[in-house]
C-alpha cells in the first residue's frame, strides 16, 4: 500500500512538473517568439493600421511581452505630426503598457482596457491639437482595445506659436472611460509656463476633475495658483468634436504687484486683488470677463484703501473699465488698457476728486504739512522701458497743517517722459503768496526753476514745515537734489524779516 502510494505520489510530482516545465517552455516560447522579427513586424504593422485611424504614423522601438502575460510593453513610441513623419514628430512616448483583461484572456479573448504611458513628450504649434484630433485620441472601441483607464505619468508639453509659448512638465493624468460615452479625467500639473514676447506667467499646483457625457465635458472642479495667489474655475466645455465653447465661472485672488511685474509697470503697484466672473467663448480665442476688487495697496505709489472694476480680457488684450476708487479721504475713477493701442504698454485714465492732500504728497514722496482737497485727471500709459503721459492736478482749501485758516490754491501740470517727470508748471496762491515752479526731473532728482511773491513770509515758511518767520520777501532760485529730499537754492530779498 505504501509503495502504491509512493508512486502515485512521484507520478503526481513528475506530472506538476512537466506541466510546470512546459508552461515555462511555452512562455518562453511566446517571448522569444515576440523578438523574431517576422512577429516584431507583424506587430509594428497592426500598431500602424491602428493608428492610421488617426491620420498619424506611428513607429515603435521595440515590444516585450510580461512574465504574466498580462500587458504588451511598447518602448520608444514616436508619433508623427501627420500621415508621415515629413512634417516631423508631435509626441513620443518612453514606455506604452497595454494591460489585457485575465479573465477573457482565460476564455481566449485578448481585451485591452488599460492603457499606461510614461516618460511622454508633447511638441506642437499652439492649435495644432484640435477638438476632432483630441476627441479621438481615448476611444472606447478601437479594435482588441476595448480602452476603460488610460494613464499618463511624467508628462512633458511644449506648444508654440506667434510671440508665445506654453510649458508644462510632470503632468499626471487618469483618464476613466464608462459606458455610454462618458468618462472621468483627474489631472495634476506641477508647473505650467505660459511666455510670450518678454513676459511669462507661471501658473503652479495645477489639479482638477473633468467629466465628459458625449460632447458636453463638466469641469466639476480646477484650481491653480498664480499671481500669488489662487483661481478656481467650475462649469462646462460643450461641442468637444467639432467647436469646442467654454462656458465656465471663476473665482480668483492675488496680488497687485505680481501682476504688475508680469505686465512690467514701473513704480509701486502692491495690494489684495480678488476676481469673480465667468470664461466663455471658443477654446483657441477665450474671453474672461468678471469683476475685480482691490484693498489696501498703492497704485504707482499713490495709497488705495478699495476700489473695483469691470474686467474684460481677450481678443488680444486687457480692459478695466468703470473702476471706482476710494482713496486718501476721495474717490477716483477710471479704466485701464493693455496693450496700449500704440507702442505697446499699459494705458491708464483717472480722474480724482477730493483726495486728501498729505496722501498725495506721499505719493510724489513730498513731506510738506499741508492740508488741501485735491482734484485732479491723469492719462498716461506705462512701459517696462518708460512711461509717457500727463497729470493735471489743482488744489483747493490749500492751507498750512499749523494755520488751517490760512486758504488757498494751488494748480500743476506734469508730464510724464519716459522715466523723467517734467513739471510744466506749479502755481502756489495763498491769502498773502504766490510761488511758481517749473522745470523736470531726471534719475530721480529735481531740477527746477522757483520765482516767488511772498507778502508774509510765515505764510510760505509754515506750508512747507520751516519755523516761523515774518516779513515781505521776492524769491528767485532753483530746487534740486533727490525727489523724497528736495534743496531749495534761491536770492531772496526780505523786507524787515523776523524770527520768532
Amino acid at each position: 500500500m505504501a509503495s502504491a502510494l509512493s508512486r502515485w505520489a512521484y507520478r503526481l510530482t513528475l506530472t506538476a512538473l512537466v506541466a510546470i516545465a512546459l508552461a515555462a517552455l511555452l512562455w518562453l516560447a511566446a517571448a522569444l517568439a515576440l523578438q523574431l522579427p517576422p512577429v516584431q513586424e507583424r506587430l509594428r504593422q497592426g500598431v500602424e493600421a491602428a493608428a492610421s485611424r488617426l491620420g498619424r504614423a506611428v513607429t515603435v522601438g521595440a515590444f516585450r511581452l510580461s512574465p504574466t502575460f498580462t500587458f504588451l510593453e511598447l518602448e520608444e513610441v514616436q508619433i508623427a505630426r501627420g500621415p508621415t513623419f515629413q512634417e516631423g514628430r508631435v509626441a513620443a512616448i518612453t514606455r506604452l503598457r497595454l494591460y489585457a483583461d485575465l479573465r477573457a484572456l482565460l476564455r481566449g479573448v485578448l481585451l485591452i482596457q488599460t492603457v499606461t504611458a510614461e516618460g511622454v513628450e508633447v511638441t506642437g504649434r499652439i492649435g495644432e491639437l484640435d477638438g476632432p484630433t483630441l476627441a479621438a485620441l481615448p476611444p472606447s472601441d478601437f479594435g482588441p482595445i476595448h480602452l476603460r483607464l488610460l494613464q499618463v505619468r511624467r508628462a512633458a508639453v511644449t506648444l508654440t506659436g506667434p510671440d508665445r509659448t506654453l510649458r508644462a512638465s510632470g503632468l499626471d493624468f487618469d483618464l476613466t472611460v464608462e459606458r455610454e460615452g462618458r468618462s472621468v479625467l483627474t489631472l495634476r500639473l506641477p508647473r505650467l509656463e505660459i511666455a510670450w514676447r518678454d513676459r511669462q506667467l507661471v501658473l503652479e499646483e495645477t489639479a482638477g476633475r473633468f467629466r465628459t457625457v458625449g460632447e458636453t465635458m463638466t469641469v466639476e472642479e480646477a484650481g491653480t495658483r498664480l499671481l500669488g495667489g489662487r483661481l478656481e474655475i467650475k462649469g462646462a466645455v460643450t461641442r468637444l468634436a467639432s467647436a469646442p465653447t467654454l462656458n465656465l465661472r471663476a473665482e480668483g485672488t492675488g496680488r497687485l504687484e505680481a501682476l504688475a511685474a508680469l505686465l512690467g509697470w514701473p513704480g509701486r503697484w502692491d495690494g489684495a486683488l480678488s476676481f469673480r466672473g465667468g470664461v466663455s467663448g471658443a477654446l483657441g480665442s477665450p474671453v474672461l470677463e468678471g469683476t475685480v476688487e482691490f484693498a489696501d495697496g498703492h497704485l504707482f505709489g499713490f495709497a488705495v484703501g478699495s476700489g473695483r472694476g469691470a474686467l474684460r480680457a481677450g481678443e488680444g488684450g486687457v480692459r478695466l473699465e468703470e473702476v471706482a476708487l476710494a482713496a486718501m479721504d476721495g474717490r477716483a475713477r477710471g479704466s485701464l488698457r493693455f496693450p496700449a493701442e500704440a507702442g505697446g504698454g499699459t494705458a491708464i485714465r483717472l480722474a480724482a476728486e477730493a483726495l486728501a492732500m498729505p496722501g498725495v504728497l506721499a505719493g510724489f514722496g513730498w513731506r510738506i504739512p499741508a492740508t488741501g482737497a485735491v482734484t485732479g485727471e491723469a492719462a498716461f500709459t506705462v512701459r517696462r522701458g518708460g512711461s509717457n503721459g500727463r497729470f493735471d492736478i489743482t488744489v483747493a482749501d490749500l492751507a498750512p497743517t499749523a494755520r488751517p485758516g490760512a486758504r488757498g490754491t494751488a494748480a500743476a501740470a506734469l508730464r510724464l517722459e519716459g522715466k523723467e517727470v517734467v513739471l510744466e508748471r506749479f502755481a502756489l496762491t495763498l491769502p498773502q503768496t504766490s510761488l511758481i515752479l517749473g522745470g523736470r526731473s531726471e534719475g530721480g532728482r529735481y531740477n527746477l526753476t522757483l520765482e516767488g511773491r511772498l507778502t508774509d513770509v510765515g505764510e510760505i515758511a509754515l506750508l512747507f514745515g520751516f519755523p516761523r518767520y515774518g516779513g515781505r520777501a521776492l524769491l528767485s532760485g532753483r530746487v534740486t537734489g533727490p525727489l523724497a529730499g528736495p534743496q531749495v537754492t534761491a536770492t531772496l530779498i526780505w523786507d524787515r524779516p523776523l524770527l520768532y
